[in-house]
C-alpha cells in the first residue's frame, strides 16, 4: 500500500480560455498549475510524460459538435497520454508501469 504525500501536490493543465476565430493563438489558451485532488479508492496517480496534440482537437477548441464533445471554456483539454503510475494500490497497475 502506497502512502500519501502530505504536501499539497499540483498539476499542470492546459485550459482553454477562448474559442479560437481561424489559427488558435496563444491567448486562447492558458498553462495553469491547479491543485492535486487527493487520489481516492480503486483509482492510481499518473505522471504524463507525454500528451498527444492532434488535429480533432481544433474543432473541439471551437465548439463545433462532432464525434468529439467540445472543450468547455476555463476547463482542462484533454488529450490521448503516456505516463508513469506514480501513486498505486492495485498490482495490476504497480508504481512505474507505463500507461
Amino acid at each position: 500500500m502506497s502512502t500519501h504525500p502530505t504536501t499539497t501536490a499540483t498539476r499542470l493543465e492546459w485550459v482553454l480560455r477562448a474559442r479560437p476565430s481561424g489559427r488558435p493563438r496563444p491567448s486562447d489558451v492558458e498553462l495553469v498549475d491547479s491543485p492535486l485532488a487527493e487520489r481516492g479508492p480503486d483509482r492510481v496517480r499518473v505522471r504524463n510524460l507525454v500528451m498527444s496534440v492532434e488535429p480533432y482537437m481544433r474543432g473541439r477548441m471551437g465548439g463545433e459538435a462532432t464525434y468529439a464533445e467540445p472543450y468547455a471554456l476555463g476547463e482542462p483539454m484533454l488529450a490521448p497520454t503516456v505516463g508513469i503510475v506514480t501513486e498505486s494500490d492495485d498490482p495490476a497497475l504497480p508504481v512505474g508501469a507505463h500507461v
